[in-house]
């Protein structure tokens, strides 16, 4: 009796474990497949009544001699500028820093990347204490 469910409990955890690696290796925006560049990762940081949001993009497998144009793009088009981009050696990826004031980051976003349109978050609120930071792996800041 002990080795049945011995067995049964080694399925359940082998399951777990490939899930958690299908939703650890899944895209940030599924959407986006056909995309020249990707978003790979977003992380937010509050500073008092601001929000840095940090994005990093792959681009493509050859890469361009100059970084690609980018700013941030709400439903209503009102566009941020990136305050800081930093490009790796390769020139694969890049992380772009946007200064967000904290009224505006409870619309949906889109990052435009050389008029392509990626998809940063959907509408909706987020709450982080002073200094705190958060990773998102999806547009759903929820």
């Amino acid at each position: 009796m002990f080795r049945s469910w011995f067995g049964i409990g080694m399925f359940f955890l082998i399951a777990l474990c490939v899930t958690l690696m299908a939703l650890w290796n899944r895209p940030y925006d599924r959407n986006a497949d056909d995309a020249a560049y990707q978003i790979t990762d977003v992380s937010v940081r509050r500073d008092s009544s601001f929000y840095w949001v940090d994005v990093t993009l792959k681009g493509p497998s050859s890469p361009n001699s100059s970084p690609p144009f980018t700013y941030l793009l709400s439903a209503t088009d009102e566009r941020i500028e990136h305050a800081d981009l930093r490009v790796t050696e390769d020139q694969r990826s890049m992380m772009l820093r946007f200064w967000v004031e904290q009224s505006k980051l409870d619309a949906a976003w889109a990052l435009s990347v050389n008029d392509e349109r990626l998809r940063l978050k959907e509408a909706g609120s987020i709450s982080l204490n002073d200094q705190q930071q958060r990773r998102y792996s999806s547009p759903r800041w929820h």
